[in-house]
C-alpha cells in the first residue's frame, strides 16, 4: 500500500499558491477551462487560476508517464441561464394591483404600494392627535416681558425666592399689590 505523502509528492500534484494546497494538474486545468467557460462565480478562489502563473505552466506541461489528464468528475458549476425562459411571462401569474397612486402593490393581498404604506402611520398619528388650538387671550391678560430691563428682573426673582413663588406667580402678586382695587383711590396713583 503506498503512502499518502508518496502520492502527495508524486508528479500528478503540485502545490498551488492560491488555494494554498496540494492540488492535482489535472483538476488546476479543469478549473481553467471552467473558467473560460463561466466567468458567473469569479470570486470563487478556485476561478482565479487562469491568470496565475502556475495554472499557465501546467497548461503547457505534457502528460507524461503515470501522469494522464483524462475527464473526470466535473465541477458543480450551476445550470446555464435559460434567459429565453426568464423573459416569457406565464398566464398563470396573477394580474399586478395597483395602488390609489398607481404604482405596483406590495402582494396581492395588500391594496398599498410600499410609499404608501410608509404614509400610513403618519396619517394615524395625525388622526389621534387633534390640532392645539391657541385660546384667544382673555381681556385680563397681562403679557410682561423683561427683556431691556434685566435689573427688574433679577429682583423679582430674589424676591419670588425669598417669598417661596414661581416668578410668573411674584409677578401676578406685585401688580396685584400695585394696582388699587376698582373704586378705591391708592396713594400711590396719581391724577391725571
Amino acid at each position: 500500500m503506498t503512502n499518502i505523502r508518496d502520492i502527495l509528492n508524486g508528479p500528478e500534484y503540485f502545490f498551488c499558491e492560491k488555494t494554498n494546497c496540494r492540488l492535482r494538474i489535472a483538476v488546476c486545468i479543469q478549473r481553467q477551462e471552467a473558467n473560460k467557460k463561466t466567468r458567473a462565480f469569479a470570486e470563487a478562489p478556485f476561478m482565479v487560476c487562469e491568470d496565475c502563473p502556475q495554472g499557465i505552466k501546467n497548461r503547457s506541461v505534457q502528460p507524461k508517464g503515470g501522469l494522464k489528464l483524462t475527464e473526470e468528475k466535473k465541477e458543480n458549476l450551476p445550470a446555464p441561464v435559460d434567459e429565453k425562459r426568464q423573459t416569457e411571462k406565464t398566464e398563470d401569474a396573477p394580474p399586478v394591483r395597483l395602488c390609489e397612486c398607481g404604482k405596483p402593490t406590495i402582494s396581492p393581498n395588500t391594496p398599498f404600494c410600499p410609499s404608501c404604506m410608509g404614509k400610513m402611520p403618519n396619517k394615524k398619528r395625525q388622526a389621534k392627535t387633534p390640532e392645539r388650538v391657541s385660546l384667544p387671550l382673555s381681556p385680563t391678560a397681562i403679557i410682561v416681558e423683561f427683556k431691556n430691563h434685566p435689573d427688574i428682573l433679577e429682583r423679582v426673582t430674589r424676591e419670588a425666592k425669598e417669598q417661596i413663588r414661581t416668578v410668573s406667580g411674584q409677578v401676578i402678586w406685585t401688580l396685584k399689590n400695585a394696582v388699587p382695587p376698582p373704586g378705591k383711590r391708592s396713594h400711590h396713583v396719581q391724577d391725571l
